[in-house]
């Protein structure tokens, strides 16, 4: 498995007076090969979540292990957890600081295994960590003899992400989490980075954990979704038993994908068409199923 997570508490401020429960005894398995989504309104505790995986926050009650690591105060695999687990943050362009676009993605990867020296023989030599650069430019769709050397910050937004996600795929993460991956995007930066990550799971990470308040990008992307409010896991399922939890969903100020709404619709007109993903599949058994239903 990937991720094992519980009993998971955590509680900020819990000794002050703005003291609030961000997450109440938590029990998850993510499983190795998983396209994980977790959804939640804002405030439900997603990130707070998502943040003890790489031991930003590390756990206050509860276990957690990450890619056969255990999740501890003090331990001394926690850089290694880190370079295991590349989390991307949302409007990760924000967070570019390096003077090339080389500079910054090589960043992480300096800093989690570091360059060769007698004191760190397994360590990387300046050509290497050239190579990885360029490997992980190449894997987000950006040249590396056009963009290594320019500013990160004369990029477009969507340039600016693309670099953002090279500097953690670099360090080649077994698991890779995103937060809002597509927030900010038009619709055609959007797609090109949803394409992106579903490539970066066949070539680079093969466990990919993503938050999203876009039900059409989980219901088309994620093979289980984890639903959080309040702090807790109230439901955790495939999309497509999830979403016909229509109610309990707009309950929780959630909404549900377009196919969804449209198969909860017909199903209430007695026609049951099959849940499908791909949009224009379940557009012609829809098509199909009213013009046999018209004969």
């Amino acid at each position: 498995m990937s991720i094992k997570i519980e009993n998971l508490s955590f509680i900020y401020n819990p000794k002050g007076a703005f003291k609030k429960e961000a997450l109440k005894n938590i029990t998850l398995t993510i499983n190795k090969g998983e396209f994980f989504g977790i959804i939640g309104h804002t405030g439900s505790g997603k990130s707070t979540l998502i943040q003890h995986f790489n031991a930003l926050i590390m756990p206050q009650s509860g276990t957690l292990e990450v890619a056969g690591i255990k999740v501890v105060e003090g331990s001394k695999e926690l850089k290694s957890l880190r370079a295991k687990c590349g989390m991307v943050f949302q409007y990760p362009e924000y967070q570019l600081f390096g003077e090339t676009v080389e500079e910054d993605i090589a960043f992480g990867l300096i800093n989690f295994i570091g360059k060769k020296t007698e004191k760190n023989p397994s360590g990387l030599t300046d050509q290497e960590i050239k190579e990885r650069v360029k490997e992980a430019m190449e894997l987000v769709g950006l040249s590396y003899n056009e963009f290594a050397m320019r500013s990160p910050f004369q990029l477009s937004g969507g340039q600016k992400r693309r670099v953002a996600i090279a500097g953690i795929i670099v360090t080649k993460p077994e698991i890779l989490i995103l937060d809002e991956p597509s927030s900010g995007l038009d619709p055609k930066g959007k797609q090109e980075i949803l394409q992106l990550i579903r490539n970066l799971k066949e070539t680079t990470s093969d466990t990919i954990i993503m938050i999203s308040h876009d039900m059409d990008e989980i219901a088309e992307n994620c093979s289980r979704v984890a639903v959080i409010a309040k702090g807790e896991i109230v439901m955790c399922m495939s999309p497509e038993e999830l979403f016909t939890h229509e109610e309990a969903l707009v309950g929780l100020s959630l909404d549900i994908p377009i196919v969804a709404k449209v198969r909860n619709a017909l199903a209430l007109k007695g026609i049951d068409v099959p849940y499908n993903r791909d949009y224009k599949v379940f557009a012609k058994t829809v098509a199909e199923k009213i013009a046999g239903g018209a004969k």
